[in-house]
């Protein structure tokens, strides 16, 4: 007698003359959630397909509480096996309340009861239970894609089914939509219900599931109890990469194993490298090396992208010898990513030299862009000195060196919750030290000029308390949690502090500059110290207050300039001798912290410009 509830054995698809599933088989235990995970593609979908009954041309069987239920899938209850899958199974003309008894059955849809009253009770109490707050009567037409998603989550707690299918159930929800379904989780287990968890957010799998099947190119090619996969990480990458060692007797790995071993290592070493907790310099570091490495190349260079705004965050480059490599035109890089696909070119063709920012002696290049979750996050070039023709064993190189960073990359802030929480503590505590510092320096400054408005004093530090609070504002809104913060971004939060009702005039003139967390708290005090400034002091009797703010990169260095059309400077300014605390810190800031220049002076208004080296705010010099 078998303790499985549902049993996937040695299910095939078949589409034309190509199979997409393999042999794939998977089990379910009461009170288990199984997760199988894969990167997008890989057939995971059709699995969810098999099972919802629109997958009708398979091989295999599907064994439920010790029954074949191959061909009558249709005619499972909803109280047997359930689904929350990417698309709700709503009804749009229909309510919240009347939706939560919607049965399907021979594709037409109709209710088991008419009882309003009754059904409106029973939606409400569960609603309760979890702490939903969709309104009943509303008509399902007019919920947001994450309420029809909530709503699900709800039936499935009333329902109480045997066994569970979820197919990517996180995506298009909310970190308090998501606390509601984790807490679903729980009571569904506690129940005896089975989970299968389909996703490509490999993370939540380590995260939830009591095991984990890793699929790749429609195959099952590896099952491990999440704490074994836990403890090592590498395992499941490769595994989810396609490297599986077990597969002795299998085309694909022969294939792998006649090829250089040195290479596979270094793929390998790489992945393990990328999972540990190293800062983002020395990843895009290693990626460079290794790329040159794995690809037999004499540069390689990796350009970080912000897909948001389509800009470049960073590059980095690594050569062997004394080979030249030149960067990217970003407009070619844009190009490049739109594709998602591999890209050649090389010297023998007429716009060649025009992909580039300066004059190159390399003569090929191949890239590849890096993916999390369709987000363009990155690009990999490998550049050559000569005429290279790839072949596909280069190309597979290339293509798994791409998914280990994707996933690697992902993983630096979501592997290891508790040395995040460490470091989020760290920062925090070192952001309460500098305002400690603050206000010390702001008392001390006090008692040399007792005629000090108490009311200003506290404006200040409150302005200096705000300026680092926009931080982590701006990093909490990060659904990707990559620790940078925008200085365009930067610069319109801390706008928000000042201006009231349009008044003064704001005029920007900002480029998207990506800077690391690290840097953010110096940069934010200076720009707030000199728009306060200007608030403060520059629009005495002048109705007409404009400030100009200027973020660019030029040349190799970042220029910040603020600049109103006041009063000027006092009579006696000097830069030498700054009699303002305010503009103290912010010299002190650019000067020490970030070794460049600070100048302030008088042009029909006052300016105040601060150049900082590129170096010094490059995201892989964090």
């Amino acid at each position: 007698m078998s303790n499985q509830l549902l049993e996937i054995n040695s299910v095939s698809t078949f589409s034309g003359n190509t199979v997409n599933l393999k042999n794939v088989g998977i089990s379910l235990a009461p009170s288990e959630v199984h997760a199988l995970i894969g990167e997008r593609g890989v057939g995971k979908g059709l699995i969810v397909d098999v099972l919802l009954g629109a997958e009708k041309q398979f091989t295999g069987s599907i064994i439920f509480n010790e029954k074949n239920i191959t061909h009558k899938i249709g005619d499972i209850s909803k109280t047997e096996i359930n689904f929350l899958i990417k698309e709700p199974m709503l009804a749009d003309g229909l309510r919240v309340y009347e939706n939560f008894f919607l049965i399907k059955d021979n594709n037409k849809n109709f209710f088991q009861t008419i009882n309003h009253l009754r059904l409106k009770k029973q939606v409400k109490e569960t609603f309760d239970q979890l702490n939903i707050s969709i309104d009943i009567k509303s008509y399902i037409h007019d919920l947001t894609a994450e309420d029809k998603k909530v709503l699900e989550i709800a039936k499935l707690y009333y329902y109480q089914p045997d066994v569970v299918v979820m197919f990517e159930p996180t995506e298009n929800l909310t970190k308090n939509s998501k606390e509601i379904f984790f807490d679903l989780l729980k009571k569904l287990k506690q129940n005896g219900t089975g989970i299968l968890y389909v996703t490509d957010k490999w993370e939540e799998g380590l995260q939830i599931a009591d095991k984990i099947s890793i699929m790749f190119e429609g195959e099952i090619v590896g099952t491990l109890p999440t704490e074994k996969a836990k403890k090592n990480p590498v395992k499941l990458l490769q595994l989810m990469s396609g490297f599986n060692i077990k597969r002795n007797m299998d085309k694909d790995l022969k294939i792998i194993q006649e090829e250089n071993e040195e290479v596979i290592d270094a793929i390998f070493t790489a992945t393990e490298y990328l999972t540990s907790n190293y800062e983002l310099n020395d990843i895009l570091k290693m990626l460079c090396k290794y790329s040159c490495k794995i690809m037999n190349s004499k540069g390689s260079s990796i350009y970080l992208i912000d897909d948001s705004t389509q800009t470049i965050m960073d590059h980095i480059s690594y050569s062997e010898d004394d080979f030249q490599i030149s960067q990217l035109k970003p407009e070619t890089i844009m190009e490049i990513m739109k594709e998602n696909t591999y890209y050649y070119k090389n010297s023998k063709e007429q716009d060649f030299h025009g992909l580039f920012k300066k004059k190159t002696t390399c003569q090929t290049i191949l890239c590849y862009p890096v993916l999390i979750r369709s987000n363009k996050t990155a690009l990999i070039e490998v550049a050559y000195d000569d005429i290279f023709l790839y072949n596909e064993k280069q190309l597979r190189y290339l293509k798994t060196l791409s998914r280990q960073a994707a996933v690697a990359i992902d993983n630096t802030r979501l592997l290891g919750k508790s040395t995040m929480l460490q470091e989020t503590h760290h920062r925090i505590k070192n952001n309460l030290q500098t305002i400690t510092s603050i206000i010390r320096m702001q008392k001390n400054n006090y008692k040399k000029k007792g005629h000090q408005n108490v009311d200003a004093l506290l404006e200040d530090i409150v302005s200096r308390i705000k300026s680092i609070a926009v931080i982590h504002d701006l990093l909490s809104q990060d659904i990707e949690g990559r620790s940078i913060i925008n200085v365009k971004k930067l610069i319109n939060a801390l706008l928000d502090f000042y201006v009231l009702n349009g008044k003064p005039e704001i005029i920007l003139c900002l480029q998207d500059i990506f800077i690391p967390y690290n840097k953010t708290t110096s940069i934010s005090l200076i720009i707030n110290e000199l728009i306060n400034n200007c608030i403060k002091h520059a629009f005495d009797n002048i109705e007409k207050g404009k400030i100009y703010i200027s973020c660019q990169e030029q040349e190799g260095f970042f220029y910040i300039s603020i600049k109103d059309n006041g009063k000027g400077l006092p009579p006696d300014f000097s830069i030498h001798e700054l009699k303002s605390l305010g503009l103290f810190l912010v010299k002190s800031i650019v000067i020490n912290d970030f070794s460049g220049s600070f100048d302030i002076y008088y042009d029909k208004g006052t300016i105040a410009v601060i150049k900082i080296p590129k170096e010094k705010l490059l995201l892989s010099k964090a």
